[in-house]
């Protein structure tokens, strides 16, 4: 055992006996001096985009859902009634059906933004193939277009509309250039009555649904209100909104409750004209203001309509703008009990 263990320290050579010398080592770690450890990058992601992408994810979930259903719903009954079955009606139902295929997938691989506009440039298409060989340019076409191009606004952005809209004229244009030129044979479909119904529907479905999604949201958010306000009374408080030198312009309906006088007392007054005493915590309050800083626990004592003295705490935050700038501000008062007086001795 002994011989064991002397054969393996003979193996390991000691660090002096490396054949590196010292000196070598010494210059090395001079040349090249010891770097600082790098702290890691973490991305702050705002809800707002989180929020947008939510949104358009389970927009075009449902959207493409919609577009390949009625596109197969039409086909059958197409072909169950015995309409026509040329070539150009399956192209434009073949577009409809890539349009749903393609929003799915996108939604699967999470990417709902170019989903979008690959359902949004799918559908102009069929759109744009009934105009050129069913008919040519007719107000149901220009409505089909116009909803469109409000879809692609509700759920892009005002700059997705835009393109829109131009993808839109281009694809009038071409077709008008088409039927003026007598490129496109004229088609026996253009004078039946439902050479517009597969894109038609589609559209109509998209903007139903946009719309029962808007009114889903004002009913959320009215409740959402209900509740704030539920909690401000709860509280003894109330909500206020001002403009950036800390103006009110808004205020909750447990406002005029509070102090006994109406709504309108409060806009155009700033915070700092709320408080009767006028002393420290008035400058203090608008010195905040004024340096955009957030709005913390300012005591503030009031007179109201029938002459008996609030006390409320002041509290908000600054409103910005995209681009670092307050406009504003939003907080609540809340109603505060001044402490009792201890009994004497």
């Amino acid at each position: 055992m002994t011989q064991r263990v002397r054969s393996m320290s003979e193996r390991v050579k000691p660090y002096n006996d490396h054949p590196m010398d010292q000196a070598e080592l010494a210059a090395r770690s001079d040349a090249a001096p010891a770097q600082a450890p790098q702290q890691k990058k973490f991305r702050v992601r705002s809800p707002g985009s989180r929020l947008e992408f939510d949104f358009r994810q389970r927009r075009l979930y449902i959207a493409s859902t919609i577009i390949f259903g009625v596109t197969v719903l039409m086909v059958l009954m197409q072909l169950l009634l015995g309409g026509a079955r040329s070539w150009s009606v399956m192209v434009v139902a073949g577009l409809c059906l890539a349009a749903g295929i393609a929003g799915r997938i996108a939604h699967a691989r999470r990417k709902p933004r170019l989903g979008w506009w690959l359902l949004d440039g799918l559908l102009i298409g069929a759109i744009t193939w009934n105009v050129v060989f069913h008919g040519g340019i007719d107000a149901p076409a220009i409505v089909q277009y116009v909803v469109l191009v409000a879809v692609a606004m509700r759920v892009l952005g005002a700059r997705a509309a835009m393109i829109a809209a131009a993808a839109c004229l281009v694809a009038l244009g071409v077709a008008a250039w088409a039927h003026t030129t007598g490129l496109v044979p004229e088609s026996g479909l253009a004078q039946l009555a439902w050479k517009h119904a597969l894109t038609g529907a589609i559209t109509v479905a998209l903007l139903a649904e946009l719309m029962w999604y808007a009114s889903r949201q004002d009913s959320l958010q009215g409740e959402a209100s209900e509740r704030l306000e539920d909690f401000a009374r709860a509280s003894g408080g109330w909500f206020w909104e001002s403009d950036a030198g800390g103006r009110l312009f808004w205020v909750s309906e447990a406002a005029p409750l509070s102090l006994r006088v109406s709504r309108e007392w409060f806009i155009g007054k700033t915070l700092w004209e709320l408080d009767d005493a006028a002393g420290s915590t008035s400058r203090t309050l608008q010195e905040t203001v004024r340096k955009g800083e957030p709005i913390r626990a300012f005591q503030v004592l009031r007179r109201d309509g029938d002459g008996q003295e609030r006390r409320f705490e002041l509290s908000g935050l600054p409103a910005l703008t995209s681009s670092g700038e307050v406009q504003g501000y939003r907080g609540v008062a809340l109603a505060r009990v001044p402490a009792a007086e201890p009994p004497p001795a």
